[in-house]
């Protein structure tokens, strides 16, 4: 308990680094990308006929650390191409680190980054194959932020995400993962779009 209220401090003061550097003249554009999950991490598990990250690791411990690698470079590139268009500040979570956070408290970190700075969240196209990125989804609908497609900047109908998060399900049910948590995020998201 000392513990995680010693990290929820440290959220806290992350938080309040922002204030040290963003100027109200400039827009805030959080990018949200796949780290663990996502796209490369579900073309794994059909490649290699396994169910979860466990089975996946029993293979070969490396294949996740490749997946996250080549995840965090995808963050990293889809940034330097939204800095070429000098569209104001962009936040990419892949680069933060914080030792002892657990994913829960990355999740509650960046979900407060959002609420309070970003202007705009751009997604990557392929989002809704992680929960993660769903759940940025919702909180970007739910604190009315704009949303954006990587793809162009493109904006997209928040209604036809549902078939795709649908697709997700069927796909990640295939393999034999479980999909309670994207079937959560799907029924959340019914609610609100």
């Amino acid at each position: 308990m000392e513990s995680n209220q010693k990290i929820l401090n440290e959220i806290d003061s992350c938080i309040n680094v922002y204030n040290t550097i963003f100027s109200k003249n400039k827009k805030v554009n959080y990018l949200s990308h796949f780290v663990t999950k996502g796209e490369r991490y579900y073309q794994a598990l059909e490649k290699y006929s396994v169910k979860n990250l466990e089975e996946l690791n029993k293979i070969n411990i490396q294949i996740i650390k490749v997946i996250r690698k080549n995840n965090l470079l995808e963050g990293e590139n889809m940034k330097k191409e939204l800095d070429k268009l000098n569209i104001g500040y962009v936040i990419e979570p892949g680069k933060f680190f914080a030792k002892g956070w657990s994913q829960i408290h990355y999740a509650e970190f960046w979900k407060k980054v959002v609420e309070k700075y970003a202007d705009k969240v751009i997604f990557h196209d392929l989002f809704y194959t992680s929960e993660g990125g769903l759940e940025e989804f919702i909180i970007s609908i739910e604190n009315n932020k704009e949303i954006r497609l990587f793809n162009n900047l493109k904006k997209f109908n928040s209604k036809n995400i549902l078939s795709k998060i649908e697709d997700t399900i069927i796909r990640v049910d295939k393999i034999g993962e479980d999909i309670e948590r994207f079937k959560d995020i799907y029924l959340r998201l019914k609610k609100i779009i």
